[in-house]
């Protein structure tokens, strides 16, 4: 009677725990979307280390996962993407630069905002998309600031 107890106890605490877990991600996501675009990425897997690299690597994924929603226009939208390669150029002062190579499949290949910039267009892909991305911290938060197709001033420096 007492191992029941203790055992129903234990799984009660799950229950509980993992179901604020998942309010408390839901309620961030919710609240990121309504704040625009640089509060939209923040999703930091912290199972992981919390390494430059990492962050930067969760930050892009979610960047371009936020791609693949009904709600993103045709033009936007995509089917599928791979990150190729992913390097850290400047990690100082609570801000990463990173350089993400990657490939992207457009929902619609004519008249996509995939094709601007850089990369080799094939029949259903784009690869070879490269953007430099500055992540900087921001109320305790790392988020993406910028991107761009070619380095920023601090590489540059």
């Amino acid at each position: 009677m007492i191992i029941m107890l203790i055992i129903t106890g234990a799984l009660l605490v799950y229950i509980i725990t993992t179901t604020y877990n998942i309010k408390t991600s839901e309620k961030i996501n919710q609240q990121s979307t309504n704040e625009g675009e640089a509060a939209l990425y923040n999703t930091i897997d912290t199972s992981n280390p919390i390494t430059p690299e990492n962050i930067a690597e969760n930050l892009i994924t979610d960047w371009l996962s936020s791609y693949k929603s009904d709600k993103i226009n045709d033009q936007e939208r995509l089917i599928e993407y791979k990150i190729d390669e992913l390097t850290i150029e400047y990690n100082a002062n609570d801000k990463i630069i990173a350089v993400v190579k990657y490939t992207v499949k457009p929902y619609v290949m004519e008249n996509s905002s995939w094709n601007a910039g850089n990369g080799i267009t094939s029949e259903e892909y784009i690869t070879n998309k490269v953007q430099y991305k500055v992540i900087e911290k921001v109320n305790g938060v790392y988020v993406i600031t910028s991107s761009a197709t070619s380095p920023p001033s601090e590489i540059l420096n």
